[in-house]
């Protein structure tokens, strides 16, 4: 009865090694197929056959393996929700907020090819956004400089500010249309000046005719004056002068003549050193028309008299110095005979 007790001992032990290595090779099965819920309720029975420590140990390994497949599925989760935000930002070109998912995704997954590749595309973007940016306040900050200067009318310096916008936005219509309201005030202000300038110098030219007694010819240029200038003072004073003094020739055109023949003979009179005779035809002729030329003559002729006056009274006491010198030698050279003979 032992033999045969013993002999089914040995059967029943051999049966439950059976089945518990039957056991361990369907949950080693289970768990190379990642099913590790199922591979831990075979360990589970197979420890209930037999308590060992193997199936202890990769129950173990299956509860890490159920844990860290549900963390690396929160981390999926947590990476495609980042990624796929970041995608809806980039697709409204709302770059910093894409940006800012993108390195959310990072977070999750350090190194992430994806992730970082759009990064490196958004730097382009950014960079190209904070340049545009730049030229756009450039942009804003000359028109405004432009603007201020035009409120100024300082016309040529707002042309070269609206100049310097269009570097920025070439295609931009306000500076063209600014520029080209200036250049009319330009246009305006260059008209202006030289007409001044014409005009200045038609009276210049009409001031020398008639310091020249060119009464037609000075008349002329102040004429010329007020069809530029309609409201000139002084082309109209110097045409009223004018039309006075030919008035006054016209009715006086016998003395004047006479004046003009008595100063001619006057000249010819100065020419041949008359200086008396010369000033005495200046004379005749300053009582007949008044004249400041005249009277300059007059007053050269009355220096070239004083002068010869000078002249003759210094000759004078030269002739008196040489017979005086004359007289004191005759008086030595009487003496000189007078004791020769005693």
């Amino acid at each position: 009865g032992i033999l045969k007790a013993a002999k089914s001992a040995n059967l029943a032990n051999a049966q439950l090694d059976s089945e518990y290595k039957a056991l361990i090779t369907a949950a080693d099965g289970l768990r190379d197929q990642k099913k590790y819920t199922e591979a831990i309720a075979r360990y589970n029975e197979a420890l209930a056959k037999k308590q060992e420590q193997y199936p202890k140990d990769e129950i173990a390994k299956c509860e890490a393996a159920i844990e860290a497949a549900k963390k690396d599925a929160e981390t999926a989760a947590k990476y495609d929700a980042a990624m796929k935000a970041g995608d809806g930002f980039y697709a409204q070109k709302s770059w910093m907020a894409a940006r800012d998912k993108y390195k959310e995704a990072l977070k999750v997954r350090p190194g992430d090819a994806a992730a970082t590749a759009k990064l490196t595309d958004l730097d382009g973007k950014l960079n190209a956004q904070k340049a545009e940016q730049d030229k756009k306040q450039k942009y804003n900050d000359a028109v405004a400089a432009g603007d201020a200067l035009m409120g100024e009318e300082k016309w040529a310096e707002a042309t070269a500010k609206y100049n310097e916008a269009l570097t920025f936005e070439a295609s931009a219509t306000y500076p063209k249309e600014k520029i080209a309201e200036a250049k009319v005030k330009l246009d305006e202000i260059a008209k202006a000046n030289a007409l001044k300038e014409q005009v200045a110098k038609l009276i210049t030219e009409g001031n020398t005719a008639l310091a020249a007694k060119q009464y037609p010819v000075a008349k002329s240029k102040f004429e010329q004056v007020l069809t530029l200038d309609k409201d000139n003072a002084e082309a109209k004073a110097k045409i009223e002068e004018i039309n006075k003094q030919l008035e006054f020739e016209k009715a006086n055109a016998e003395k004047i003549a006479k004046a003009k023949q008595l100063v001619t003979e006057g000249d010819a009179l100065d020419k041949a050193t008359k200086y008396a005779d010369a000033k005495a035809k200046y004379q005749e002729s300053l009582a007949l028309i008044p004249d400041a030329a005249v009277q300059a003559k007059i007053d050269a002729v009355e220096a070239k008299i004083l002068a010869e006056g000078k002249k003759a009274e210094q000759k004078a006491k030269i002739d008196a110095v040489e017979a005086k010198i004359l007289a004191e030698g005759k008086k030595a050279e009487q003496k000189a005979k007078i004791d020769a003979v005693e």
